[in-house]
C-alpha cells in the first residue's frame, strides 16, 4: 500500500490549504506531493529535524521547510526512486533554516561531499548514515538502536544521544536504576543518567550535580572509514562498538560492553573507561593507540 507524503513548503508559490502565524503554508495539490521514500540525501548546508508520524501536521509522512523567505527559496525537495533529495547548494553554513521530516523508519541518510548538516531527533531501530568526502555531519538527540556509519576521507562525524540536561537534583526509584560508578546510573537498561554524585536514600537514587545529563544507550554502532577522519561519539553511549579506521584519524567513543575493530597507521582512539569494558577484539596496528578517558 502506498503512503502519501505531503510536501509542506513555507512561503513558496504552491496551493495553500492553511497558514500558521503567517509563516507556514501546507500544500496538498498532487503536483506538490512526494513519492514515498526510505532514504534521505542532503546536498546543502542545512539542519534536518525528525519527528514522529503522530506529530505530523498532515495524515501520513510530511516534509516542511522552515526559515526566512530567502532561505526557503534556496531549498528544494524532490523524491525519486525512494530517495528524498534535499538540495540547498547556495545556503551558507551556520544558517538558521531547517527541513522538518515527519516519517516512520528510514534506512539511510547521506550527506554529500563538502556539505555541513545537523540531524536532530532521529528515532529508529536501524539506520545507515553516510558522510561523503570533506563533509561534516552531526547527529544530536538521536535514539537509534543499531547504527552503521560510513565516513569518507576528510569527513567529520559527531553523534550525541543526550535527551536532556538539568541543573536540578533528580530522584529515581531504586528498582529502576543500577549504579555503575558514583557518577553514572543505568536506568531501565537503556538510559544513562550522569551527574557529579549519586547516592541512595530511602529507596531512591539521588543524582546531584550542577549539570545532570540523561543519555539514550544504543545497542550497536558500526563505524567504517576511509582515509583520515574525525569521529566524536564520546557522548553517544553504546553497548557494542565496532570501528575500523586508520591514517591520521582520531575518534572519541563511549562503549559499555565491547569495542571491536582495527586501528591502523597513526590512528588515535580515545574511549571512556567503563568497569566491564572488553577490548580483546580491538586490533591496534602500526603506531595506532587506544587511550582511556578518565
Amino acid at each position: 500500500m502506498k503512503t502519501l507524503i505531503y510536501l509542506c513548503v513555507m512561503g513558496l508559490a504552491l496551493p495553500v490549504i492553511s497558514c500558521s502565524e503567517g509563516n507556514e503554508s501546507t500544500a496538498s495539490d498532487p503536483a506538490a506531493s512526494l513519492e514515498p521514500f526510505s532514504k534521505v540525501s542532503i546536498d546543502g548546508n542545512v539542519r534536518v529535524e525528525f519527528y514522529s508520524l503522530a506529530d505530523s501536521p498532515q495524515q501520513g509522512h510530511t516534509v516542511t521547510i522552515v526559515g526566512t523567505p530567502e532561505q526557503r527559496s534556496l531549498i528544494t525537495l524532490t523524491s525519486t526512486s525512494g530517495v528524498l533529495q534535499i538540495n540547498a547548494p547556495d545556503l551558507a553554513p551556520g544558517n538558521s533554516a531547517a527541513v522538518r521530516i515527519y516519517s516512520g523508519d528510514l534506512q539511510e541518510i547521506a550527506l554529500q561531499q563538502g556539505r555541513v548538516a545537523q540531524l536532530q531527533g532521529i528515532e529508529d531501530d536501524a539506520l545507515n548514515v553516510v558522510a561523503k568526502s570533506g563533509s561534516s555531519l552531526e547527529m544530536l538527540q538521536s535514539r537509534v538502536d543499531g547504527l552503521t556509519a560510513d565516513i569518507e576521507p576528510g569527513a567529520n562525524f559527531l553523534i550525541a544521544t543526550a535527551k536532556e540536561t538539568s541543573s536540578e537534583t533528580q530522584t529515581i526509584p531504586e528498582a529502576q536504576g543500577t549504579l555503575l560508578t558514583n557518577l553514572m546510573l543505568l536506568v531501565n537498561s537503556n538510559e544513562l543518567v550522569v551527574g557529579d554524585n549519586i547516592t541512595l536514600s530511602d529507596g531512591n537514587w539521588i543524582v546531584h550535580g550542577a549539570t545532570i545529563s540523561r543519555f539514550y544507550i544504543m545497542d550497536d554502532m558500526n563505524i567504517s572509514t576511509e582515509g583520515s577522519v574525525t569521529i566524536d561519539a564520546g557522548n553517544a553511549p553504546v553497548k557494542n562498538l565496532s570501528i575500523n579506521f586508520g591514517n591520521q584519524s582520531e575518534a572519541s567513543v563511549w562503549a559499555f560492553d565491547r569495542i571491536m575493530g582495527t586501528a591502523t597507521g597513526n590512528a588515535q582512539l580515545h574511549y571512556r573507561w567503563m568497569p566491564a569494558l572488553d577490548l580483546d577484539g580491538l586490533n591496534l596496528q602500526g603506531t595506532a593507540q587506544a587511550t582511556p578517558i578518565p
